[in-house]
């Protein structure tokens, strides 16, 4: 018989041992809070940064910058199928899943608050209904 590897006895290992995977963990992440919390903040802003690396770091209605305010949008309004399959509607989940699919054009950034205007105005952002509110009485000015 072949000899194992190291990696693939402690993968066995942990199939087999569920239990005492969790607990070790569990006694390891009691252990090393600080630790685990540096390295999540690592992880995120890594995920987030490739990200927004790859659809820009602006607003796609407003031309909002800070990166504090910018968030990802699903062009078509429907992020709640997304989270429905992915049962998680966390940042991170969705930073992991635009990777994972290679950065689809179903995205966009947005501010929050255009994020959150375009909720709650039937997905169109109050600053593209404004606009378009605009143009439309400058046609009828024109008419006139």
């Amino acid at each position: 018989m072949k000899n194992k590897s190291k990696k693939e006895y402690l993968k066995e290992w942990r199939k087999k041992n569920p239990n005492k995977v969790r607990e070790n963990f569990k006694k390891w992440h009691t252990d090393n809070l600080d630790k685990y919390n540096k390295y999540q903040r690592t992880y995120r802003n890594h995920i987030k940064k490739a990200v927004f690396d790859h659809y820009g770091w602006r607003c796609n209605c407003c031309g909002e910058t800070t990166p504090q305010f910018l968030t990802l949008d699903h062009i078509n309004n429907d992020g709640y199928k997304e989270k429905k399959v992915n049962k998680s509607s966390s940042a991170d989940a969705v930073y992991r899943n635009v990777i994972k699919l290679n950065f689809p054009d179903t995205y966009q950034v947005l501010c929050w608050n255009c994020n959150c205007g375009k909720r709650m105005n039937n997905g169109i952002c109050p600053h593209e209904s404004a606009i378009k509110e605009l143009n439309q009485r400058l046609e009828k000015l024109e008419k006139k």
